[in-house]
């Protein structure tokens, strides 16, 4: 194939990988999709994406400034819905732009592992963040993530809260599992501030609570925590380059924060140090998620 030329039958992916093929790009990197009746598949059900891209990539700028680089997918996209035929559809379009997908308490209070499993199913190399915010006494929080670690996901998340016995219980269930998840902390959800903390009883200002639950994380043996953008550099200070940094309430520049009380832009957050970023509304609602995520990880990358 020569340049220029792009496969009758191509993802999204396979497209990117063709336009940056002649010269180096220091970049997250492209998995070409399982197959040409996939592609094919994914153009059926999501009609307004943009063939071929729509701009050749350009070289990334560094994202990170503190010794650490950001891991694939940089982006998972949170599917907030209980209905299994948009979440399909959603993760369709994520796979497309090589983003993951995160699904969270209300898919999986609607349709239980079995329906997380349909969507691996459809989709089973598609990253999964499982956002089930675990939050009970130790043996039980071990007994819970037990029962989910057959549908494969990349990460699950518990509430740093529970208290240290709590979270080694978790580890210990998954350190000597075959493809492992990552155990990520819930520190302060970015829709409480500090208003919302002293309502609860907790200490303020909501940095300092978030730096003493992620340190106790760190302890307990976790691969990270949940935070929001404006702790990523305080904690990436204190924590070491290692220590995965998840960043929910990201919003593009002019994007409505609605129910967020702390957020950032991805390429601010990246900057200050974060390893992935958690976007939801601003993917989901757009008339063409697959083409709104492309065009975020274009910003990204672009610098």
């Amino acid at each position: 194939m020569g340049p220029g030329q792009y496969p009758l039958h191509a993802s999204r992916g396979q497209l990117l990988q063709t336009a940056v093929k002649a010269g180096p790009v220091h970049s997250i990197p492209f998995k070409r999709c399982a197959s040409p009746k996939h592609s094919t598949d994914l153009l059926r059900t999501i009609p307004m994406c943009h063939w071929p891209p729509r701009r050749p990539l350009k070289k990334i700028s560094t994202l990170m400034t503190h010794q650490t680089r950001p891991q694939h997918p940089v982006i998972f996209c949170a599917i907030d819905t209980a209905d299994i035929g948009a979440a399909k559809n959603l993760a369709a379009a994520m796979q497309d732009a090589e983003c993951g997908i995160k699904l969270g308490l209300e898919f999986f209070c609607a349709h239980g592992p079995a329906g997380i499993a349909a969507i691996r199913d459809a989709y089973p190399d598609l990253p999964l963040f499982l956002d089930l915010k675990l939050h009970d006494i130790p043996n039980t929080v071990a007994g819970a993530l037990r029962n989910v670690l057959p549908l494969r996901p990349r990460f699950i998340t518990l509430h740093a809260g529970g208290g240290l016995a709590m979270m080694q219980a978790a580890q210990d269930c998954v350190q000597d599992q075959k493809d492992a998840p990552t155990l990520l902390a819930v520190t302060v959800l970015t829709a409480l501030d500090d208003v919302g903390l002293v309502e609860v009883g907790q200490q303020t200002p909501a940095g300092k609570q978030v730096l003493t639950l992620a340190t106790l994380t760190q302890r307990a043996g976790l691969g990270g925590v949940v935070c929001s953008g404006h702790e990523i550099a305080t904690l990436r200070n204190a924590l070491g380059p290692d220590f995965i940094l998840m960043v929910p309430g990201i919003r593009p520049k002019g994007a409505d924060a609605q129910d967020q009380k702390r957020v950032m832009t991805p390429i601010d957050a990246m900057q200050a140090g974060a390893t992935h970023l958690v976007i939801g509304r601003p993917i989901t609602g757009a008339a063409d998620p697959g083409g709104a995520a492309y065009d975020i990880m274009q910003g990204l990358k672009n610098g």
